[in-house]
């Protein structure tokens, strides 16, 4: 799915659930929606060493995949 990239913020630090390290992109997108009248926005958590947020533009399109079970199967800019 094509979304647009609003926001991005990188965090990371230590469960309190569950004592493990964690090191995250977060990423705000709005993208079209039936029924809805403006955009639908959405907020996305990415893995920091494959999506670093340095390398993320805001005001561009992306390529959203999920796969079958729900994560995040790629986060790609559009040509």
């Amino acid at each position: 799915m094509k979304v647009n990239l609003v926001g991005k913020q990188h965090i990371q630090g230590v469960s309190k659930k569950t004592g493990k390290p964690y090191d995250n992109t977060i990423v705000h997108v709005t993208y079209p929606e039936s029924g809805i009248d403006g955009n639908a926005v959405e907020r996305v958590f990415l893995d920091a060493k494959v999506f670093p947020v340095e390398s993320l533009v805001v005001g561009a399109t992306y390529d959203l995949e999920y796969n079958r079970r729900g994560f995040v199967a790629g986060f790609n800019p559009c040509k």
